[in-house]
């Protein structure tokens, strides 16, 4: 019977499977150890937003490769937890430098996630970078939004 049959859904086109080439590997590993290199001699917030930045959207990336993440997140979330204690220091100190031991587990971080590049797509880390700038906006708004609210201290309530 014509009447009863289905009706068509418009086509979902599929993003195209891209790998990671060789000199986007270079390019993206470039900007790692020259980061993590100025974090390490001429320490700045800046070199470690810029190391904090590739260590998350590697992290992001690897949520859809569960074997890889299985394999490389513990190392990966070692040199995350160090950049998380030198961010609490920088933010009582004002001083933004990393000792040796801090050093070791963000240097093995970046080398995975050197390593772990070439197992994307061009879509999974474009993905994931439009993730770290929702995310990095709904922070800001939130800091914001903190910021604007009135202090409860300065309210006598009689």
């Amino acid at each position: 019977m014509p009447g009863t049959k289905k009706p068509r859904h418009a086509h979902r086109q599929r993003p195209m499977n891209i790998p990671v080439t060789k000199g986007l590997v270079d390019e993206f590993g470039m900007a790692m150890h020259t980061s993590l290199a100025i974090l390490e001699h001429a320490p700045s917030m800046d070199a470690f937003d810029a190391v904090g930045r590739c260590l998350n959207v590697i992290v992001l990336a690897l949520q859809k490769k569960k074997l890889l993440a299985h394999e490389f997140m513990p190392t990966i979330q070692s040199g995350v937890l160090a950049m998380q204690q030198i961010e609490a220091r920088a933010v009582r100190s004002q001083l933004w430098h990393a000792t040796a031991l801090e050093l070791v587990p963000v240097k093995r971080a970046v080398l995975a996630a050197e390593y772990l590049l070439s197992k994307f797509q061009v879509f999974d880390l474009y993905r994931a970078m439009q993730t770290l700038k929702v995310l990095h906006m709904q922070d800001q708004q939130l800091k914001n939004n903190n910021a604007t609210l009135p202090n409860e201290e300065n309210h006598d309530v009689h």
